[in-house]
């Protein structure tokens, strides 16, 4: 499964298509998750976000932010907090 998402991700970054990458990221880092690879997971949301934030894609920054929050990302953060700061 994470060979596909792998290979998924590194089609729609080569297509230029930042929204589709995002997203990529963002399921491989739950599949991550399911397998208890927690840094693996982080590095994908992190990168989703990174790759959203610079695309102006709201909805995929907030979803990887809530997923970093979900992990323990967001330093002692509520996650309120974590949406508002989406574009800092």
């Amino acid at each position: 499964a994470l060979a596909a998402l792998r290979e998924a991700t590194g089609l729609q970054h080569r297509l230029g298509n930042a929204a589709r990458t995002a997203a990529c990221l963002i399921i491989t880092g739950r599949v991550h998750l399911r397998f208890d690879a927690v840094e693996e997971a982080r590095v994908c949301f992190q990168r989703a976000v990174d790759t959203a934030r610079e695309h102006t894609l709201p909805d995929l920054v907030r979803q990887g932010r809530e997923a970093l929050a979900g992990i323990g990302e967001d330093h002692g953060s509520t996650l309120s907090e974590v949406r508002r700061r989406a574009f800092d």
